[in-house]
Formats: C-alpha cells, sequence, structure tokens
C-alpha cells in the first residue's frame, strides 16, 4: 500500500507540471464498489452451484483521474487508481456451511472513451491492473465444529515449479496482471463527475504454470459495478 501511495503521488506530480491546456483536466477520484467473479468452467454443473453460493463483496476506488478533451462531446478519460476487489462464498449443505471472503487490491489504469450530451455522458473502454495485495479469510463448520483460516496471496503471470516450492502453507498465486472492459454513464455538475461503471474481466485470476496457459481449463474472472465521485481541479 505504501508503495502504490508513492506512485500515485508522484504520478500527480507529474501530470501537474504539464502545460495547461483548456482541454486537459486533472482530478481525483473516490469511490464504492460492489465486487465478484464470473466463471467458466468446463463442469456446468459445477458453475451453476458456484454462481449459487457466489456473493457480492464491498469494495472501494480511491486515485487520480485525467481527461484529455478532443471536442465538447468528446473526451478521454484514464486514471491511476487503487481499486479494492474481491468476492465472497456461502454455503450451507449436508451438514457443512462454509463463508469465504477474497480482497484484492490492484493498481488500476482505465481508458475510457466519453461521449457527453450536455451534462449527461456515456464512456466504454479497456482497464488494465495490477495485484498487489491479496488475503482470505474463511470459517467452516463441520458436523458442529468450527474451524477459522486465513490466507495471502502472491502475484505472478506464469509460476514455476521452484515458485511452488517457496509457497508458505497459507500462500497461494494468483496472476498479477488484470484487464477487462468498462461501460457506464455519468454526470457533470461544475467540477464534478459522478460516474456508474459496470467492469468485466477478460483476463483469468489464475496464472499459468511452468508456461501451461491451456485456454480450454476453468476459468475465474473479476467483475463489478462501481459508483465514483470525480472532482476536477479547473472545470
Amino acid at each position: 500500500m505504501k508503495k502504490a501511495f508513492t506512485i500515485l503521488c508522484a504520478a500527480m506530480f507529474s501530470l501537474a507540471s504539464l502545460p495547461s491546456f483548456a482541454q486537459f483536466k486533472l482530478g481525483v477520484t473516490v469511490g464504492v464498489s460492489s465486487n465478484s467473479i464470473g466463471y467458466n468452467l468446463e463442469d456446468s454443473d459445477d458453475e451453476d452451484d458456484l454462481k449459487d453460493a457466489t456473493k457480492a463483496k464491498i469494495g472501494y476506488t480511491v486515485g487520480l483521474a485525467a481527461e484529455y478533451g478532443f471536442s465538447e462531446a468528446v473526451s478521454l478519460q484514464t486514471g491511476l487508481l487503487l481499486a479494492n476487489k474481491g468476492y465472497k462464498i456461502e454455503f450451507d449443505e449436508d451438514g457443512i456451511s462454509a463463508k469465504q471472503k477474497t480482497s484484492l487490491t490492484y493498481l488500476e489504469i482505465p481508458l475510457n472513451l466519453a461521449f457527453k450530451i450536455s451534462n449527461f455522458q456515456l464512456h466504454a473502454g479497456p482497464y488494465v491492473g495490477f495485484g498487489l495485495s491479496g488475503k482470505e479469510e474463511a470459517e467452516y463448520e463441520i458436523g458442529g465444529e468450527s474451524e477459522s483460516e486465513e490466507g495471502k496471496f502472491k502475484f505472478k503471470n506464469k509460476v514455476s515449479e521452484s515458485d511452488l516450492e517457496d509457497l508458505q502453507d497459507d500462500e497461494d498465486y494468483l496472476r498479477r496482471t488484470d484487464f477487462g472492459l468498462n461501460l457506464g454513464v455519468g454526470y457533470r455538475l461544475g467540477p464534478v463527475l459522478v460516474t456508474a461503471t459496470y467492469s468485466k474481466g477478460l483476463s483469468k485470476l489464475a496464472p499459468s504454470y511452468d508456461g501451461n496457459d491451456d485456454d480450454d481449463d476453468d476459468k475465474f474472472m473479476n467483475k463489478g459495478i462501481s459508483l465514483a465521485a470525480t472532482w476536477f481541479f479547473n472545470k
């Protein structure tokens, strides 16, 4: 988190030093999100069961925003954001109940093209995120006996056999790079832009192992809806 904060501050000062053009705007963004994961599994029955057990997890978005206006109707909107995502799994069946919460934090860069009509806008575009930290908390109850576990994640796109040997019992790997698409709407009131955005991850959360990245295996991907407010320093 300290490293990410340092990067955000450095980016802010770098952008602030750029020449001041009327079409360029710099601001800060804060928001709240409802996050989950999407599934693409080979076994459709397992996929249905997981979908039923998956619940939304509340997260946040905070960081630097920038906008470059090509015209009054079209602009490019980007930023450097800390995005907290993740999901919950809950089920209770055959005397076994479980609650699991996974929290993942990314340094995320969106690149949205915005089309404006009066104070309203429609925006869409890709995003790329880089995994910074992740943890997992789980509670189980089997036959009336309760047990809890905690774990943390390391991020790497390709994992070797030696990487797996170095893992602790409470550690696991996730893919560092996350990318996907955004689609949303917004309303601008003075220097403030309020947006609602749906994000759909296109890259799977699991890394490739020993360079084997089979497109036919099971896939788990981030997805979520966020509500954010951006305050621009110049109108």
